[in-house]
């Protein structure tokens, strides 16, 4: 009978994303500061994959609003789909009278390619939480 030998790789980049994302809030800038003080391009690149649309949920009503100027509510709109219905009516009262109702407007109307609409809008939105989340860690 013939041994293969199989050679294995562990992918640690992807395993340390997985890692972060298991990781509270706290505890997840703390790691990402002392990485970034040993080598700041890793620490980046983990940023940036380890957050997520869902932590929009996770910023203040303030760090909320500033979103809206960087995103048309048509995007945000899409972006609510299929979420949590307090969570939507959250966001949608912090807007603006008339981009809420244009987001509300395109939330409710009918898409075609919904699921590749929605993470297109998705991962716009969460560039904006990165860039929120990134200025709030270096304060």
């Amino acid at each position: 009978m013939e041994t293969v030998k199989r050679d294995i790789f562990i992918n640690g980049r992807a395993k340390a994303f997985e890692i972060i994302q298991m990781l509270n809030e706290t505890e997840k800038v703390n790691i990402l500061k002392k990485i970034q003080l040993k080598n700041p391009k890793l620490a980046e690149e983990l940023m940036e994959n380890s957050y997520s649309f869902k932590d929009i949920a996770k910023l203040k009503d303030s760090e909320i609003t500033n979103i809206f100027a960087k995103i048309p509510p048509q995007v945000f709109g899409v972006a609510l789909r299929n979420l949590n219905i307090e969570f939507q009516r959250r966001v949608l009262t912090l807007a603006p009278r008339k981009y809420a109702e244009s987001a509300y407007d395109t939330l409710i109307s009918h898409l075609g390619d919904e699921n590749i609409h929605i993470k297109r809008a998705r991962n716009r939105v969460s560039e904006i939480v990165i860039e929120i989340i990134r200025s709030n860690s270096k304060r």
